[in-house]
């Protein structure tokens, strides 16, 4: 996978976070990466969790249970309780875990300045 290579993440653990993941994307390329890039993200905050412990945070996310990103994950109830009022799709529910991540100081770029670690590389 060409996204390992730019992260810290092995190719099986890459795979198998997103084959527990596309089942949420709709066959939509865009949703897909979006997932994973969330699920690294999670990842990234937790890497004892890892990129398997991330995905299964977010698949329970998207079906707006937020226990596992509160206590693997650390991001704080309050947080996710006011972020989540009004959400009622799997995409807002995603919006968010993102909001969350970056309300703690959290995205992406986590992900890209671990990659270019020692261990990262």
């Amino acid at each position: 996978m060409q996204e390992s290579v730019k992260t810290m993440f092995q190719d099986t653990e890459m795979m198998t976070a997103a084959s527990s993941l596309a089942p949420y994307a709709r066959t939509n390329i865009d949703d897909f990466k979006e997932l994973m890039r969330t699920a690294e993200v999670l990842a990234s905050i937790n890497p004892v969790e890892g990129l398997e412990g991330g995905a299964f945070a977010l698949r329970e996310a998207l079906s707006g249970d937020f226990v596992s990103l509160q206590e693997r994950f650390n991001l704080p109830r309050s947080v996710i309780n006011n972020l989540k009022q009004g959400a009622t799709t799997a995409k807002d529910y995603l919006k968010v875990v993102q909001e969350a991540a970056k309300a703690l100081g959290y995205d992406y770029s986590i992900v890209e300045k671990q990659g270019k670690t020692s261990i990262g590389l």
